[in-house]
């Protein structure tokens, strides 16, 4: 009788009802092969049942619903790898990477053949830098399905990152083939080419692909439309997000061939809220999984990416040459910054530093010192050579707080914590660390003590110059007017010498921002002293206190240096004073 009660209701659907009738006939003794088959159908349905609503909750962006729709799918069918597979794809996305981890070890487990499962456990044993491991898993990957382009194309990545160019190229090669026109690929091949300093080759390969792209804009009758995309690559790291400034700039001076801006980021995609929020002005930015979905295929046609832009005179150019035509320009029509704290922002922000005993009255300086936390490279894979000691910021500081300011320490809790100074604030270790006391602090300060990061790229959008340190590589430097830099030198080894500034900027160099491949050149980043750091935060509070002296030898220096930078790219910062002075006899 139960076992026909479950019949019954498997038949109408109702898979769970089904199941507990055919387990209530079983404890009775009946073990016959239908009751079996069906019992073990009625659980792969309803198993589906929980991955479908499990999914849907996912592409809503309610992942913690999600999750319980999938350990219920579990329960059900245990033996079934889907569950455990979509239940990593939930883990990797909430950047719980060892639960993920054993979510996909669950899925592997079971022998299945589950497409994207070793892609997706390639990727997250990338996150946690084991390169060579992660390798293994992209060819599996690649042997169940020969044309997934994702795996050809972080196949390639994974080999340049570990400097074997010529091995990536080919499987770069194919997975352009497989999809001509996806500008995330080209994006991300155009980003490892600027790395290891190969800038021709980056800006052919990104005109091809806005080519390819265009092509396919005309096909699909999208091709005239007012209207450009951007993607979740520009929220989900706060430098990038910075960089709207120069791609909103570009629009209003009339330098691209669109007007209307739509950029789509789930809110798991945005890395601070607040920062986002204060481009709205500007563009559009949606949020909602349903509409981002909708809007995907015509978003694949009418993309920008990051790593270079198209001009409306059709030049195109990677995005920090761009950045600097863009902010050259803007400057010379003497246009204000496009942000601006708001009143509210303000209050709630002095609040807070009140409550860190900075006065109101008080002025502050944000300071920021790169350190491998944060980015998980400890083992030196990626651009550690940008990393600094904050233990040589000491003596700034402490001119900082003879003038009269505090000091306000911005970061993570990863980083080192700082020893204990009168009118210093280890913010970064603070319990009042948030999203938009970050932008706060970096809106509302004096000036910005930094190092090159993206975290940098948010003081100058709301017009607060920045006092650059330790900085490399060379050939990409600040755009804005207003900032002051000094790099880190470059001593050639097995010359025993330094570079000078034009062997330092050149692309082939200047571009370079993974660690290995500077090590092959036998080239070793030489960090700023106390010292050289210190006279930079002088020149600095004199400009903002127009008490600064440059005589012309100063000027004839910076124009020296304008010269040599002005072969590849005219970025408005300049060099400190005191650093050329210094070093004139090796940068010239």
């Amino acid at each position: 009788a139960y076992y026909y009660q479950g019949n019954a209701w498997v038949a109408k659907g109702n898979y769970q009802e089904g199941i507990n009738a055919y387990k209530q006939a079983n404890r009775l003794g009946l073990n016959s092969q239908e009751l079996i088959l069906n019992w073990e159908q009625s659980a792969a349905k309803l198993a589906g049942q929980y991955i479908d609503q499990g999914n849907q909750l996912f592409s809503e962006g309610k992942l913690e619903k999600a999750l319980i729709e999938l350990d219920k799918a579990i329960a059900t069918k245990p033996d079934s790898p889907w569950p455990y597979f979509y239940q990593g794809n939930i883990y990797f996305s909430l950047r719980q990477y060892q639960k993920g981890m054993a979510s996909y070890d669950q899925a592997l487990s079971l022998k299945a053949n589950v497409p994207g499962l070793n892609l997706n456990y390639a990727n997250v044993l990338l996150r946690q830098g084991k390169l060579e491991k992660s390798i293994d898993y992209f060819h599996q990957e690649l042997r169940n399905d020969p044309n997934c382009a994702e795996a050809h194309h972080m196949l390639g990545n994974t080999l340049d990152r570990l400097n074997r160019f010529q091995e990536a190229l080919p499987y770069w090669e194919k997975a352009i083939a497989l999809k001509p026109g996806n500008m995330t690929i080209y994006n991300d091949i155009a980003l490892h080419l600027m790395f290891r300093g190969e800038r021709k080759s980056m800006i052919r390969l990104l005109e091809q692909g806005y080519e390819e792209q265009q092509k396919n804009a005309l096909k699909g009758n999208v091709g005239q439309q007012d209207i450009r995309f951007l993607s979740s690559t520009w929220s989900s790291v706060i430098g990038h997000t910075g960089l709207l400034d120069y791609y909103i700039k570009m629009t209003q001076l009339g330098l691209n061939s669109h007007r209307h801006t739509i950029l789509l980021a789930r809110p798991d995609q945005i890395v601070n809220p607040c920062f986002l929020d204060y481009w709205k002005p500007y563009i559009d930015i949606v949020t909602e999984p349903e509409s981002i979905e909708k809007l995907t295929p015509l978003s694949d046609s009418l993309q920008d990416v990051l790593a270079g832009i198209r001009f409306s005179d059709r030049r195109t150019l990677p995005y920090f040459e761009a950045w600097a035509v863009v902010q050259r320009e803007w400057e010379k029509q003497q246009r204000s910054p496009l942000l601006r704290l708001s009143d509210s922002h303000l209050e709630r922000g002095w609040d807070c530093l009140a409550s860190l005993g900075v006065p109101r009255d008080a002025w502050f300086v944000c300071l920021h010192v790169r350190e491998p936390g944060f980015h998980q490279d400890k083992k030196g894979l990626y651009k550690t050579f940008r990393n600094a000691n904050i233990d040589t910021y000491t003596l700034a500081m402490e001119t900082v707080r003879e003038r009269g300011g505090y000091v306000i320490r911005l970061g993570d809790p990863s980083m080192t914590p700082l020893a204990p100074m009168s009118g210093v604030i280890d913010y970064a270790h603070s319990d009042l660390k948030s999203d938009w006391m970050d932008i706060f602090l970096c809106g509302a300060c004096r000036f910005y003590i930094g190092t090159t990061s993206g975290l940098s790229h948010v003081p100058p959008t709301f017009g607060v110059p920045c006092a650059m340190t330790n900085w490399t590589p060379m050939g990409i430097r600040s755009p804005y007017g207003a900032d002051l830099l000094i790099p880190k030198l470059y001593w050639l080894e097995s010359e025993q010498r330094y570079l000078s500034l034009a062997e330092s900027i050149d692309p082939q160099i200047g571009y370079i921002q993974y660690a290995p491949f500077l090590a092959e050149k036998r080239i070793k980043p030489v960090d700023n002293s106390p010292e050289d750091i210190n006279a930079l935060v002088i020149e600095m509070l004199e400009r903002m206190e127009e008490t600064g002296n440059y005589t012309e030898a100063d000027h004839g220096l910076q124009r020296e240096f304008d010269k040599i930078s002005a072969k590849y790219t005219a970025y408005s910062s300049r060099f400190s004073r005191d650093f050329l002075k210094k070093y004139s006899d090796i940068l010239f």
